[in-house]
């Protein structure tokens, strides 16, 4: 696997601290045993999304828009604050890149009437217009769930490649039954349309209805497509004709819009009665060991390096203790990891909350097994599945429940490495209990950045001393870009639910940062200013969860079990209701042939 400085995934995620641009050899996270995200991270991609086609449901990311823009004729088209393009994120690999194309012919307006019927649910008759434009969001969904898959996994793994047709690409179901992409989207435009019929049909006999909220949200996404129509120089009904078909126009979208919206406000009130909430207290009382995690130290080594297993190894019988893991990692490194001070930090090999899913998707269920069912001082050389890296394992701490809630913080860093100039001209001193001492970054720059971190501390504690506040700080001065500015996840520096495991989150920076925030006493609008060795971190304390994240998971699982129970046997209620007829297939065959065209597609074995 390759290193990825900004990536800061897990609880042993390969990336060194975030922003820090400098790698750690360590294996990467995604998932719990209960397949919860271990981090609050996603894939840079920006924040603004061109279309929320379903309010409230199915979303568009900004990869997707940037895609759908270059479709459309602006070419890696995303506009900034000053309405001008800029960029989509660069790809590479055949299988990888965005499609682009050149302006598809607009579609002559078509007033009258939305088509054809093409198919009847229930009493319902389904317009060509309504199928085209449906079809067109199961393949957009396909995109995006293909083109994140890229930029979270470094590859596309999903099996779909967005640069060819889907006629020409082979989808296979669960039981291995095979057939072509197109017949695939097909069949789920069908489905998503038996979905929505029969949820839709429910609202109105139950009288739900929308909230003026959501009709107001509808109305927004409306008027956003407006203004990326007006990007382009041409009208929304040219956008919307050339997007979804000549049949669809702003009254028709809008129609569809409030259906669909109406119909997922009706399984959610149904939902939320039929599917009750998990017991916790029972929970409780019957942990599932899968929730369990463990504490490690970990020295990795790229399979590329010359005799890199028997290197780890050893390195590995040289250990005696936890306390040597590290002195031994610096020795056993390689020529990078030493050039880059990889294990200069005593904190550099630790990993604190790692999940068995992880444990099993970087080495096999096999191995997975064994580690958690180790005592301390177990060791492990160990190679991942991908054969990309080895690994040097050293078990600190038992397979255990993490009996500490996820905590809400906001975080404000300022980095030696940002320090520029300035670091050159400061000769100030440290405070007791910070060091100037460092093995990346020289002394000046440690005090540089001390001053300008506590410049913007005192002006907090100088001021109303409020988390609006804190968060106004760290928008103007902190270098963390993944939770501030335009491009940040979030704003104000704001990390929601951090799990406990050092390696996770802004925890990756040091475990200081992890004691200080799990400490007990720590209550709302705490405070605080501490050293690392890549920064200094000025972190607020907002709020702390109630219940432990593995009792969470469980009751998250719990509840996903008991909802796709449920989902069975309501689908039985309306899945395979749809009739078809004579125009069916030529619907489908249109609306495949209208998204070749405008993403040109290739169309050739």
């Amino acid at each position: 696997m390759k290193q990825t400085p900004k990536d800061k995934k897990n609880d042993a995620g390969k990336s060194a601290a975030p922003n820090s641009g400098k790698g750690d050899a360590r294996p990467q996270d995604k998932k719990t045993a209960a397949g919860k995200a271990e981090n609050n991270s996603r894939p840079r991609i920006g924040k603004r999304t061109l279309l929320l086609l379903i309010v409230g449901a199915l979303a568009l990311s900004a990869a997707l828009s940037l895609i759908i823009l270059s479709a459309l004729g602006v070419p890696g088209g995303k506009r900034n604050t000053d309405g001008e393009t800029t960029s989509a994120p660069a790809v590479t690999g055949a299988d990888t890149e965005a499609p682009t194309a050149k302006p598809a012919e607009i579609p002559p307006a078509d007033s009258t009437d939305e088509g054809p019927v093409v198919l009847t649910v229930g009493d319902r008759q389904i317009s060509e217009a309504y199928y085209g434009y449906v079809y067109t969001l199961v393949f957009e969904n396909a995109v995006n769930t293909a083109y994140q898959s890229m930029l979270i996994y470094g590859e596309n793994n999903t099996g779909f490649d967005y640069s060819v047709s889907p006629a020409l690409q082979t989808y296979t179901r669960e039981n291995g039954e095979t057939l072509s992409y197109d017949k695939y989207f097909a069949e789920e435009t069908v489905k998503r349309l038996e979905y929505w019929t029969y949820y839709a049909s429910y609202a109105r006999s139950h009288g739900i209805a929308l909230t003026e909220d959501q009709r107001a949200s509808i109305d927004t996404t409306l008027e956003e497509m407006r203004t990326d129509a007006e990007q382009l120089g041409i009208t929304l009904e040219e956008y919307l004709r050339t997007r979804y078909g000549g049949h669809v126009n702003e009254a028709r979208l809008k129609t569809y819009l409030e259906e669909q919206s109406l119909a997922y406000l009706a399984h959610s009130e149904i939902t939320g009665t039929e599917v009750a909430e998990p017991d916790l207290e029972a929970l409780a009382k019957t942990p599932d060991p899968e929730y369990r995690v463990i504490d490690l130290r970990i020295f990795g080594l790229s399979a590329l390096e010359p005799d890199a297993e028997a290197r780890v190894a050893a390195m590995l019988d040289e250990v005696t203790d936890e306390a040597s893991f590290t002195p031994l990692a610096k020795k056993h490194c390689s020529d990078e990891q030493k050039a880059t001070g990889e294990f200069e930090y005593p904190d550099s090999t630790l990993f604190i909350g790692v999940s068995k899913a992880t444990v099993a998707r970087l080495f096999g269920e096999e191995t997975a097994e064994e580690m958690f069912a180790a005592a301390a001082g177990k060791k492990f050389v160990l190679t991942e599945t991908d054969g990309e890296w080895v690994y040097a394992i050293y078990v600190i701490r038992p397979a255990y429940f993490e009996p500490d809630p996820p905590v809400t913080v906001r975080h404000i860093f300022v980095a030696y490495g940002n320090m520029g100039e300035d670091a050159q001209q400061e000769t100030g001193e440290l405070p007791q209990g910070m060091t100037e001492e460092n093995p990346v970054y020289s002394a000046s720059a440690v005090r540089s950045a001390y001053k300008y971190a506590n410049d913007v501390y005192q002006t907090y504690l100088s001021g109303e001393k409020t988390e609006d506040a804190f968060a106004s700080l760290a928008e103007q001065y902190s270098h963390d870009t993944d939770s501030v500015g335009e491009n940040g996840y979030t704003a104000g520096g704001l990390y929601t639910d951090l799990s406990k495991g050092y390696r996770s989150n802004i925890w990756v920076y040091s475990a200081a940062l992890v004691d200080w925030a799990y400490n007990a006493a720590r209550k709302p609008g705490d405070v605080t200013l501490i050293q690392s060795p890549y920064g200094f971190h000025i972190v607020y304390f907002v709020s702390r969860d109630e219940q432990p994240e593995w009792l969470q998971a469980m009751a998250e699982d719990a509840r996903a079990e008991a909802m796709e129970a449920y989902e069975k046997t309501a689908e039985a209620d309306y899945l395979g209701t749809a009739v078809t007829n004579e125009n069916t297939a030529a619907a489908a065959a249109n609306a495949l042939e209208r998204i070749v065209t405008i993403y040109e597609l290739k169309t050739d074995e």
